[in-house]
């Protein structure tokens, strides 16, 4: 006799199958970004609002990883504001740049980490620091580093020097327990203008 698959309701309901014998079924996924939002441990950094002391190449924003979990960066965000100072150079952009673990970084003040997760307790051992008048963000003593001092960039893209131009993208760069990046700005010519950037991310689930 012919056996037969039915669901567990009672309702007598038959599963289907396919001319070559595969069974359907239906499930719903989600990527790890949204499960671990979803339980709390997803996070943005936002430094807001800072004007680079120099158009030279600069550090203006630094996250660390204190916790003994990885955390993957899965985004990235970087905006130029007004007004501006100087001018740059005739038909060259600006160039924003993400640095693994570069020498020394001191300085700077701190920016909050927003849970995405409203309302959520969890607190995230991180560490971020953005660029000050008053206290600037050094890496290896300096707020112009040299190419030695920063090493090679894992990110690294032009950027339009025009107010209110802005660049996001998934990244996904993955920052072990104990590690660090940098971002820095190298505007072009004489110009000084007002930047934002940051991250959003999430802490990996443990396995």
């Amino acid at each position: 006799m012919s056996d037969f698959i039915k669901d567990g309701t009672g309702r007598g309901y038959g599963a289907k199958v396919d001319a070559a014998n595969r069974l359907t079924t239906f499930a719903t996924s989600l990527s790890e970004y949204d499960y671990v939002t979803a339980r709390g441990r997803g996070f943005n950094v936002n430094t807001q609002n800072l004007t680079p002391a120099s158009s030279s190449q600069t550090p203006v924003f630094y996250l660390k990883n204190d916790s003994t979990n990885n955390i993957v960066i899965e985004a990235w965000f970087f905006g130029v504001g007004g007004p501006q100072t100087g001018s740059p150079a005739a038909g060259t952009p600006s160039v924003i740049a993400v640095y693994p673990s570069p020498t020394a970084v001191t300085g700077g003040v701190s920016v909050p980490i927003i849970n995405r997760s409203a309302k959520d307790p969890y607190s995230f051992n991180l560490t971020a620091l953005k660029h000050d008048a008053g206290s600037p963000l050094l890496v290896n003593g300096t707020s112009t580093p040299s190419s030695s001092d920063l090493g090679d960039p894992v990110l690294w893209q032009y950027q339009s020097n025009g107010v209110g131009s802005r660049a996001f993208g998934v990244v996904h760069l993955h920052l072990p327990a104990g590690q660090w990046v940098v971002v820095t700005v190298e505007f072009t010519g004489t110009l000084i203008a007002p930047v934002y950037t940051g991250f959003t991310g999430y802490v990996e689930e443990e396995t």
